[in-house]
C-alpha cells in the first residue's frame, strides 16, 4: 500500500469504518488481490485485532449484499483448529459486502514459498492441516473453491484456510443479482493456476474440485514450482483442461512413491479418477514420513487411493462386525419377536440418501423436509427395512460408488434424487427427480425406477405420498398390505402452510440432534403455530408434546407437564392405530410422570405398529434400562445400530451401556467412533470426559475439558459441566467467571439450578458462608415446586441438594429417602438403573450431611447390583473425598 492512499483508497477505507462501527478502529491495509481489500482492525472491547475484507467495487458491482450474507452465514458455522472462521458480514453504506475474520499473526504459504523450499516434514504438516480443513467442510456440505497458496495461511507449527465459503457466497450473490457477468471475469471464481478442469469449462463442480486445487498446491510446495508457472492466464486455463503436469516421482525422486502418487491422482483430469475424498489424503499422509531416509514406502495402487478406505475410516469396518454380530443375535433370540424385530435376512432393505437441493439455499429446509417425509412413509411399511436419517445422511455429497454406500450401509436398494424449488408466494412450485437404484448380487448398480415430480408448493404432500407408493411398487415389496398402501398415501395436513411451520420446526432442532432448551422453545412455537393452522395434524402434536417433554427436563412445572400430556393426548385421539402419538405419551410418562410401567406400554405399543421406528427403539431400550430389562435394552440398541448403523445418539447410549455393565474396554472403542463421528460435539466431549473421570483418570479428563472449552460455545459446555456435577474438572478462573453471570444468560435453566451451581462451587472452595447463602436461596424456590410436583424425582434431588448447602442436613436425608421411595415406585424394582443411580446419589447426599455409615452402606447395596457407575468415580469425585481411607470404602473397591 502507499504511504499515501488515492482518494479512491481513502473512500473505501472511511466506508468500511462507517460500517464496521465506533467498536473497531480501522488501522491499516494489509492488501488484497482481485476480489477483495484486506484491512486491520482493532476490536476494542476485546482488545483483539480482526482482518477484515471487502469485496472489490471494480469486479463485483451489482453483488447481492443480503445473499452474500446468507451464504457466508452457512460457512461461519465452521469450527475446526485448520480454518480461519468468519466472525460478522455486512455491507457498506455504498453496497460494498464486507466480512471479518480473525486476524493471524503469521504468513501465508505464498510468502513462505516465496522464502525459498519447504523441507518434507514442514511440507507434509502444513499440507495435512489444508486436508484436515478441507475434510471437516466438506463432511458439511461446503466446498471452498479457490484453495491457493495465498489462502493458506501459517501461524506456529500450524497451517489454518482462509475464506471458506467466500467464493460460493459470492457466485450465488452474482447470480442473485441476475448480472451474470462473472464468468467472463473469472468463470467459477477460482484462480487459474489452482482450477480444477470443471471450473475452467464451468461444469458442475464438489468438494473433488478442491482435492484437484490441493494436489496442485501440494506439487508446488514440494517441488518448489508451479507446474504451469509463466503461463498467461488463457494458457494457465487450457493446460488445465487438456495438459498433466510432469510426474512428480519424475520431478523429485526423492519422494516417498505414495506421496508422489496421492498428488498425481489429485491432478486427474476427471472428478471421479481423483482420491474418494479429503480423508483419504489423510489416509495416505498419514503413512508417509518427513525423514528422507525412510522413501522406501510401497508404491500405492490407484484402486486404494480410489476405495476411500484409509485408517481414519476404520471404525466402518467396526460398524459391520456391530451389525453382524446384531443380526446374529437377533436372528435366534425370542426376546424381542413379538415386535417383529426378528426379520429374515432377506428382508428388503432401503436407504433414502439426502436429495440434492437445487434452488436458493433458504429453501434448504424445505429439500431436508421431503426427504424425511417420503423416509418416514417408507418406514411405516412392516415388510420394510430403512435406514435412518442420521446414517443415511452420513453420505451427503459423498464421491462413494452407489456399491460401497449399500456395503456401508447393508442395504440392498439406494433412493437419491434432486429437489429443486422455483418461484415464491403462490407462485412456488417443487420439482423432485428421484432415482431408485438396486445393487443386485453380483454387485452391480442397476437404475429400477425414475420419474420427475412437478408440484404447485401447495401440493407437496401428495407428492411425497406419490413418490413413496412408486418406491415400493418398483421394489416389489412382498405381501405389502392395504393398510401399508394406503398409509402411503395418506396426506399428513392438507394445510401447505402448517407442514411448512413443521419442517421448520425439524430444522429448528437440527431433525433431532439439539435437544438444548433454545432450540426446543424455537421449535414449540413453530410447531404451536402448524397445530393452531390444522388442529387435525398428528405428527405435528405428537412432536410438541416431545418439545415441551424435553423443556419439562430443564423447567419442570404442573402447567408445562399438563401442556405435554394434552398434546400426546391430542395425537393420540387423532390417530390411535398409529405410531406417533403412542411414541409421544411414551415420553411424557418417562420425563413427566416418571411412570415407567405406563411408558413402557405406550413404546411397545409404538413400536408394535412400526418395528423400524429407530427412535421408539431407542427410547423403549432407555425405559427398559431405567427398570433393569438389560439384555431386552441391549437388543434394542443393538436393532437400533442396525437400522441407524452411523447415529451419533445410538453410539452413545450404547458406550453408556457399556461403561455401566463394567465392560470399560468394549467402551473406548465406541467412545472413539463418537470422537470419528462428531470429533468437536458438546456430547463427544462429554462422553471424553466422564470416560476418563469414570476410569479414573482425572489429567486426561481435565485436558479434553480444557480442550473443549476452547472448541465449542464456552457457556454451553460450562452449563453441562455444571448440571453433570463435574464443573470442578474445569479451570478455576474460568468458573468464577461464568457463575458471576445474571441469570438472563442461562436461557432454559431454571434459577434455582444457577443457584445450586454457587452453592457447590463455594461447598468446593470451602467458602460455607457462601454455600449457606445460595444454598438457602435455592430451598426456599425448590419448595414451592417440590410442594407443586410432588412426585417428581429430579425436583427432590435438586431440594435435597439445596438443603444439604442450607447446613439443614437432617431434612436433607428426610428428602433423600422420599428420593429412594420414589424410585421404587410403579414400574421400578432395585434392578433398576434408577434405583442403582439414586442409591449412589443418596450416598453422596449423605456424605454432605455428615452420614458416613449411612452413606456407605448405600454404596455396599449399590455394588451388588447392576448398571453402577465404575469405581474410578468413586475414586476420582471431590463430593466422596471424605470416605477415602476408611476401611469399608477401601475394601468397597479394592477388587475393581
Amino acid at each position: 500500500m502507499a504511504d499515501t492512499p488515492t482518494p479512491a483508497d481513502a473512500q473505501i477505507l472511511a466506508s468500511v469504518q462507517a460500517a464496521l462501527g465506533a467498536g473497531f478502529t480501522v488501522e491499516r491495509e494489509l492488501g488484497g488481490g482481485g476480489m477483495s481489500r484486506v484491512y486491520v482492525a482493532l476490536e476494542t472491547a476485546l482488545a483483539r485485532r480482526v482482518a477484515v475484507k471487502v469485496l472489490s467495487p471494480d469486479l463485483f458491482e451489482g453483488v447481492s449484499a443480503e445473499r452474500f450474507s446468507r451464504e457466508v452465514a452457512l460457512a461461519a458455522k465452521l469450527q475446526d483448529p485448520h480454518i480461519v472462521p468468519v466472525l460478522t458480514t455486512g455491507q457498506t453504506a455504498d453496497g460494498l459486502p464486507w466480512y471479518t475474520m480473525p486476524f493471524i499473526e503469521g504468513e501465508s504459504l505464498r510468502a513462505r514459498l516465496e522464502r525459498g523450499s519447504v523441507p518434507l516434514d514442514e511440507a507434509l504438516r502444513i499440507l495435512r492441516d489444508v486436508a484436515e480443513a478441507l475434510e471437516y467442510a466438506h463432511a458439511r456440505g461446503i466446498v471452498h473453491r479457490d484453495i491457493k497458496p495465498e489462502n493458506v495461511l501459517l501461524t506456529g507449527r500450524s497451517a489454518m484456510v482462509t475464506d471458506f465459503g467466500i467464493a460460493k457466497a459470492v457466485s450465488a450473490a452474482r447470480d442473485s443479482a441476475s448480472k451474470g457477468t462473472l464468468t467472463s471475469v473469472g468463470l467459477s471464481l477460482g484462480t487459474p493456476a489452482y482450477m480444477a478442469p470443471e471450473q475452467v469449462a464451468a461444469d458442475a463442480i464438489d468438494y473433488r474440485t478442491d482435492l484437484y486445487a490441493w494436489g496442485m498446491v501440494a506439487y508446488e510446495v514440494l517441488t518448489g514450482a508451479h507446474p504451469f508457472a509463466s503461463r498467461t492466464q488463457a494458457q494457465l486455463m487450457a493446460a488445465q483442461l487438456s495438459e498433466m503436469p510432469p510426474a512428480l516421482a519424475g520431478v523429485r525422486p526423492t519422494l516417498p512413491p505414495a506421496l508422489a502418487d496421492l498428488v498425481m491422482q489429485c491432478l486427474a483430469k476427471e472428478p471421479q479418477n481423483r482420491p474418494t475424498d479429503a480423508t483419504t489424503l489423510l489416509s495416505v499422509l498419514a503413512g508417509v514420513s518427513g525423514d528422507s531416509g525412510a522413501m522406501a514406502a510401497a508404491r500405492m495402487p490407484a484402486a486404494a487411493v480410489s476405495s476411500g478406505r484409509g485408517a481414519r475410516r476404520g471404525w466402518l469396518a467396526a460398524i459391520a462386525v456391530l451389525l453382524l454380530a446384531a443380526a446374529a443375535w437377533l436372528g435366534t433370540s425370542g426376546a424381542l419377536a413379538r415386535f417383529g424385530l426378528g426379520g429374515a435376512p432377506e428382508q428388503p432393505s432401503l436407504a433414502v440418501l439426502p436429495f440434492e437441493h437445487q434452488g436458493d439455499s433458504a429453501d434448504i429446509y424445505l429439500t431436508e423436509g421431503i426427504t424425511d417425509e417420503i423416509r418416514t412413509k417408507l418406514a411405516g411399511v412392516r415388510d420394510l427395512i430403512v435406514i435412518a436419517r442420521a446414517s443415511s445422511n452420513a453420505f451427503r455429497d459423498s464421491d462413494k460408488t452407489p456399491q460401497e454406500i449399500a456395503k456401508d450401509l447393508g442395504v440392498r436398494w439406494l433412493l437419491t434424487g434432486t429437489v429443486r424449488v422455483t418461484g415464491s408466494g403462490s407462485e412456488r412450485r417443487v420439482i423432485v427427480r428421484p432415482e431408485l437404484v438396486e445393487v443386485t448380487s453380483d454387485g452391480q448398480p442397476q437404475s429400477r425406477w425414475g420419474q420427475p415430480f412437478d408440484a404447485a408448493g401447495n401440493d407437496v404432500l401428495r407428492l411425497q405420498g406419490d413418490v413413496a407408493t412408486r418406491v415400493v411398487s418398483a421394489m416389489e415389496v412382498p405381501g405389502i398390505a392395504g393398510a401399508d398402501q394406503a398409509r402411503l398415501r395418506t396426506l399428513a395436513t392438507r394445510d401447505p402452510i402448517a407442514h411448512d411451520l413443521y419442517l421448520r420446526s425439524r430444522a429448528a432442532i437440527d431433525y433431532g440432534a439439539n435437544s438444548s432448551p433454545t432450540a426446543m422453545k424455537a421449535a414449540e412455537r413453530l410447531l404451536e403455530q402448524a397445530v393452531e393452522r390444522d388442529s387435525l395434524y398428528v405428527e405435528a402434536w405428537a412432536t410438541l408434546a416431545i418439545a415441551r417433554a424435553n423443556l419439562f427436563v430443564h423447567q419442570p412445572s404442573e402447567a408445562l407437564g399438563e401442556q405435554v400430556r394434552s398434546a400426546a393426548q391430542r395425537a393420540l385421539d387423532l390417530d390411535p392405530t398409529g405410531a406417533s402419538g403412542p411414541r409421544a405419551m411414551g415420553v411424557y410418562y418417562r420425563n413427566v410422570k416418571g411412570d415407567m410401567a405406563s411408558g413402557i406400554a405406550q413404546m411397545e405399543r409404538a413400536l408394535r405398529v412400526d418395528s423400524n421406528y429407530v427412535s421408539v427403539v431407542t427410547n423403549l431400550a432407555l425405559i427398559y434400562l431405567d427398570v433393569g430389562r438389560i439384555d431386552e435394552a441391549s437388543a434394542l440398541l443393538d436393532r437400533a445400530a442396525r437400522l441407524d448403523p452411523q447415529s451419533y445418539g445410538v453410539v452413545s447410549h450404547r458406550t453408556q451401556l457399556r461403561m455401566l455393565t463394567d465392560r470399560a474396554d468394549e467402551a473406548q472403542p465406541l467412545v472413539d467412533r463418537l470422537q470419528a463421528l462428531a470429533p468437536r460435539s458438546i456430547g463427544t466431549y462429554q462422553r471424553r470426559f466422564t470416560y476418563a473421570t469414570w476410569m479414573g483418570d482425572t489429567v486426561r479428563a481435565r485436558r479434553v475439558v480444557a480442550e473443549a472449552l476452547n472448541a465449542v460455545p464456552k457457556d454451553v459446555f460450562l452449563q453441562l459441566l455444571s448440571n453433570s456435577g463435574y464443573l470442578w474438572l474445569a479451570d478455576p478462573a474460568v468458573i468464577e467467571e461464568f457463575l458471576r453471570r445474571d441469570y438472563d444468560a442461562f436461557p432454559g435453566e431454571a434459577r434455582h439450578r444457577v443457584m445450586l451451581w454457587r452453592a457447590d462451587w463455594a461447598l468446593l472452595n470451602g467458602d460455607t458462608a457462601r454455600e449457606r447463602l445460595w444454598g438457602d436461596s435455592a430451598r426456599r424456590m425448590l419448595a414451592r415446586e417440590v410442594a407443586a410436583l410432588p412426585e417428581n424425582g429430579p425436583l427432590r434431588y435438586e431440594y435435597a441438594q439445596a438443603l444439604n448447602h442450607a447446613g439443614r442436613g437432617a431434612e436433607a436425608m428426610r428428602e433423600v429417602q422420599e428420593m429412594i421411595r420414589l424410585a421404587l415406585r410403579e414400574g421400578m424394582h432395585k434392578q433398576s438403573m434408577r434405583y442403582v443411580s439414586t442409591l449412589e446419589a443418596a450416598a453422596g447426599m449423605a456424605v454432605a450431611a455428615g452420614e458416613v455409615d449411612t452413606a456407605l452402606g448405600w454404596l455396599e447395596e449399590s455394588r451388588t447390583l447392576p448398571l453402577r457407575l465404575p469405581p474410578g468415580f468413586f475414586r476420582t469425585s471431590p463430593y466422596y473425598a471424605p470416605l477415602r481411607g476408611n476401611p469399608r470404602f477401601e475394601k468397597l473397591f479394592a477388587d475393581d
